[in-house]
């Protein structure tokens, strides 16, 4: 029998978050990266929402988020950066005579490094967000010393 506050469950919980924050060698949710450094497509998670398959490069001075998001549109999608987060917020609902189905995808993504907020774009294609994150140019400490 399982307690409420079972030390086991809650130790699943936190590494599951923690796979989902941190992209290592295997990815997001635990899942393989592709030879192109993409993870594989979006996996159902335990609470009924879908994994965005989000990965993270650096690029020439900017941060590149992809999120696969293939049916939702332009307008399902939500994009906030607060406080060194990226969160993605989508819910895509299809309604028809007999069914309602609801897609929902919720991926938070935090950038190690000062962005550009007045710069950062965002574009949707065939499926793909893909968010480009300027960063700040790390100011240098180093002082010229003229010697006498």
């Amino acid at each position: 029998m399982r307690r409420a506050n079972d030390p086991f469950e809650q130790m699943e919980a936190i590494f599951e978050q923690m796979r989902r924050s941190m992209l290592g060698a295997q990815g997001a949710a635990g899942r393989p990266m592709l030879g192109d450094g993409t993870q594989a497509g979006p996996t159902l998670t335990a609470d009924g929402s879908h994994d965005a398959g989000v990965t993270v490069e650096e690029r020439d001075g900017e941060y590149v988020v992809l999120a696969d998001l293939p049916g939702f549109e332009r307008e399902e999608i939500d994009l906030t950066f607060d406080d060194g987060v990226l969160t993605i917020d989508g819910t895509h609902e299809v309604t028809d005579d007999h069914e309602y189905r609801q897609r929902t995808v919720s991926e938070s993504v935090r950038i190690p490094a000062e962005v550009v907020v007045d710069d950062v774009n965002a574009t949707y294609r065939n499926g793909v967000l893909e968010v480009t994150l300027p960063v700040e140019a790390a100011a240098s400490d180093a002082v010229r010393i003229d010697v006498e």
